[in-house]
């Protein structure tokens, strides 16, 4: 009996430190089967290898004497050459499974989880064999730069490398042919670069038009018509400094390098599970020794990307490979609920398309979470075959295979494509495939995060722009002048960076550039704008107006001004989550000063009418602010054509850096606050303090950018809610959009699910990072007072989740969390009994529940 260890690290490690960690991780599976030997014991061969060695003894020379008296002669003598036979336990100090088999001992095999702990170098590869490694996955759940991931055949995705690279395999005649082909046209040769792509639906291309040059002056043979590609096949070198030509052979310079042989080579079994479909078939093309699935089930009962397609396996029986199937749910139903029968019916799918001898069992305990009812673990395979044998289909010896003889056949297989590769001499590849130089802009394309949840809170805060990044850079390390520095180049230099992303700050509102004060944030700005024009204008008006669901540092900064004798009005909302004109016309009275209102709001998404409100607040000769964090940069706004006078805006929700944001203060008519920090007077003496140029730099160029791609960004979002919304509630009841369904920015959309617990939901979908409310709220286990004051009762404010888009969401990020929220809520369901219930009809509004 044999067990699979898998030395995992993460995919980020790649080109990092991937290869320390995987010989660290490799460390602690030997020292953990040394610690319980002789129970468990280290195997890295099939069986115990004989070698027969020739044992040659030293020569002697012999002297004998000519007849006659003539010179002595001299002859070598030596004895019958002798052998020695020698056994050898096992390879990379480990046994054997058969020896350990009638030892009674569980046999620990290593395996690599992840293409990317070799870091390019088939040099690496060696190593892992000699400690012991016996079996690799060419991928994990990332790309190698050599091979593409299971994830490449997901909807929408594009593959890297459309499989294999030349890295990865060696196959004379796959790789794209590149070659000259010549044709006369008036006198003149054109010299076109074409290039045959075997295996596809149309493999000539034209790569590009390379010279037109005279007849006379051509290096290159005349050739007529198209018939020219079939008569003249050329790879032109150093051209046109060395006038001559090589004859193609059919392997270019990628094609020496191999992971698949050099694998094949060493004899380590290349394992497939976790890439595409596409890499599956040209290593199954490739290697010249059986391979394995280690963990993966049937494609065509679970249609999930990591299980094998019946096309594949059919290639795999002609291979002699062996699927071992995996026990997670998601693999054997693509749910997380499933039998010992679902497990069954992939076994014996396996069996009917490849054979018998071609399936296996993976299971994969150590890195699931969701096991079949009945195969809990290991102590319930005897429940499992005598299931197998119930349907007739098995036979005790079929079940021998299953169980490990095929995986074992599979071993002894690839030990003796290793002896035929030593036999042949061929010796070991010695290229590294280095890692792709990175480009001095920096590129979100060249990270890869593995392991962490999908990102769906964009209203609490939005990813750096790479684009922003690049634009700050420079400040961070070359030009870090204080920006309030007048008296050398490098203040000047900051200073006028301040200035330029001052004035792209005031084009996407269209302000002028005077009228933006930089701040530390949203929070701040709403402060200065709240305190200081309350503050300023508090000896003739005492009396500010603003709405129940505003963000709480606006509710706080009024609540400190009622602490100073200011009269605050909180304007109730519609059950839409927008106010009524009307009572807004009402409650403004000669004391009022201000008017402060948001745009969107963070947890709902409701857009307040602000072009009405601006109006009116013209009208009244009040100030009107407007907390603009969440659309600034979402939707079209002018201060002017609004009648804003004060807006405050955030840096890291426009995709820019956090701890910068802006105070627009209008200027004509002159809006006047009082500063609530004292300093240096920078920044029009409103916001004393040094302004950070790389931060201020950062926001400037996230405006700039989401000036140019608003009307994108603003229909992919349309485009995400659509989707989301059409899968939740075409899939479930009782589901209700919290806030305006019209008058709404859609890259914010609040749910409630009721007979769901929102705290339970969102640790359900853990692998999704989502929020039950605003980020500045939602430590608290109170409901949401934004939905209370919409009208929602208790219950369903207590059951809401916010889903937030950004311009860096995908489609698949949708459809996935869209799957995952369906699966919990109804999961969650069927535990409550109010749902039950419901179920049967009953009106929970009517029930009278008593109290003991």
């Amino acid at each position: 009996m044999f067990q699979f260890w898998a030395a995992y690290v993460p995919c980020d490690s790649q080109y990092k430190d991937a290869v320390q960690l995987t010989l660290e991780q490799i460390d602690v599976i030997r020292r953990f089967t040394d610690l319980y030997h002789p129970r468990l014991t280290l195997c890295t061969s099939s069986e115990d290898k004989i070698f027969t060695l020739p044992i040659s003894p030293p020569t002697r020379r012999v002297s004998k004497k000519k007849k006659h008296g003539g010179q002595a002669a001299t002859r070598d003598v030596t004895k019958k050459d002798e052998e020695l036979q020698v056994t050898i336990d096992g390879w990379g100090g480990g046994a054997d499974i058969k020896s350990a088999y009638k030892r009674h001992q569980l046999c620990s095999l290593i395996g690599v989880e992840g293409g990317h702990s070799l870091a390019g170098s088939l040099a690496v590869l060696r190593t892992l064999y000699h400690v012991g490694v016996r079996y690799l996955t060419l991928t994990s759940t990332c790309n190698t730069p050599w091979a593409d991931c299971s994830h490449a055949d997901l909807p929408g995705k594009k593959p890297e490398h459309n499989g294999l690279t030349g890295f990865g395999k060696v196959k004379v005649g796959r790789e794209p042919r590149r070659f000259f082909f010549g044709f006369r046209s008036g006198g003149v040769e054109s010299l076109l670069q074409l290039q045959i792509r075997p295996g596809v639906r149309q493999p000539l291309e034209l790569v590009r038009l390379l010279t037109v040059r005279p007849l006379q002056s051509s290096p290159f043979p005349p050739t007529s018509g198209i018939s020219g590609i079939v008569q003249e096949i050329f790879s032109f070198v150093d051209w046109p400094s060395q006038s001559r030509m090589v004859l193609w052979t059919g392997s270019g310079p990628g094609a020496r390098l191999s992971v698949v042989k050099e694998m094949n080579r060493l004899g380590m079994i290349v394992d497939l599970s976790h890439v595409s479909v596409r890499t599956m078939w040209d290593a199954l093309e490739v290697s010249k020794a059986p391979v394995i699935f280690s963990h993966s089930s049937a494609h065509a009962l679970c249609n999930s990307t990591r299980n094998v397609p019946d096309a594949t396996l059919r290639k795999l029986a002609l291979n002699k490979g062996v699927v071992m199937v995996n026990f997670y749910t998601q693999f054997l139903t693509c749910k997380d609920v499933a039998t010992v029968a679902d497990a069954v019916a992939h076994i014996n799918h396996i069996r009917e398309v490849a054979g018998v001898d071609n399936v296996g069992l993976g299971a994969g305990y150590d890195g699931i979470n969701y096991v079949p009812q009945g195969l809990e673990d290991v102590s319930s395979y005897p429940t499992l075959f005598a299931e197998l044998i119930g349907t007739g289909k098995w036979s005790v010896e079929d079940l021998k295979k299953l169980a490990g003889l095929n995986f074992l056949r599979v071993l002894q297989d690839v030990e003796k494509t290793r002896d035929e590769f030593k036999k042949a001499n061929i010796p070991p590849y010695e290229d590294v495939l280095q890692p792709k130089p990175r480009k001095k802009t920096y590129s979100i394309k060249d990270e890869v995060i593995v392991g962490r949840p999908l990102y769906m809170d964009a209203q609490s805060t939005t990813s750096l722009d790479p684009r922003v990044l690049d634009a700050m850079l420079p400040y961070l390390t070359s030009y870090y002048g204080n920006p309030h520095s007048r008296t050398h180049a490098y203040g000047w230099e900051s200073e006028a960076a301040v200035e330029k992303a001052r004035a792209q700050i005031a084009n996407i509102i269209g302000a002028d550039p005077k009228e933006i004060i930089f701040t530390s944030g949203a929070t701040e700005s709403n402060n200065i704008a709240v305190k200081g024009v309350a503050r300023f204008y508090g000896s003739k008006k005492k009396h500010v107006v603003t709405t129940q669901t505003e963000h709480k540092c606006v509710l706080d900064s009024c609540r400190a001004l009622e602490a100073e004798g200011f009269k605050i009005t909180y304007l109730p909302v519609g059950t839409n989550g927008i106010i009524s004109l009307e009572d807004l016309d009402k409650v403004i009275t000669p004391e009022t000063s201000l008017v402060s209102i948001m745009t969107v709001n963070n947890e709902i998404g409701v857009k307040q009418p602000i072009a009405d409100i601006g109006a009116l607040c013209k009208k009244k000769k009040v100030f009107f602010h407007t907390d603009a964090a969440q659309a600034v940069g979402k939707i079209p706004i002018d201060v002017n054509a609004m009648n804003i006078d004060l807006m405050s805006i955030s840096g890291h929700k426009v995709y820019g850096p956090k701890g910068v944001g802006v105070l627009y203060l209008r200027r004509r008519p002159r809006v006047r606050v009082e500063p609530i920090q004292s300093g240096g007077g920078q920044e029009r003496g409103i916001r004393s303090g040094t302004v950070p140029t790389h931060l201020a730099v950062g926001m400037g160029e996230a405006c700039a950018i989401c000036e140019r791609e608003m009307a994108y960004d603003h229909a992919w979002m349309e485009k995400l809610s659509q989707r989301l919304m059409s899968q939740i509630f075409g899939s479930l009841t009782h589901v209700i959009r919290n806030g305006d369904p019209v008058h709404t920015y859609p890259g914010c959309i609040n749910l409630s699910f009721a007979f769901v617990e929102g705290e339970s939901l969102l640790m359900a979908l853990k692998d999704v990072a989502l929020s039950s409310g605003s980020a500045c709220t939602s430590a608290s286990l109170e409901p949401s007072y934004v939905l209370r004051a919409i009208g929602a009762d208790e219950d369903l404010a207590h059951s809401s989740i916010r889903f937030g888009f950004g311009r860096f969401t995908t489609m698949e990020e949708v459809d996935y969390t869209a799957k995952r929220c369906i699966q919990h809520v109804e999961r969650l369901r069927e535990m409550s009994p109010l749902w039950e219930m419901v179920q049967e009809g009953v009106d929970i509004k009517s029930i009278q529940w008593s109290q003991h």
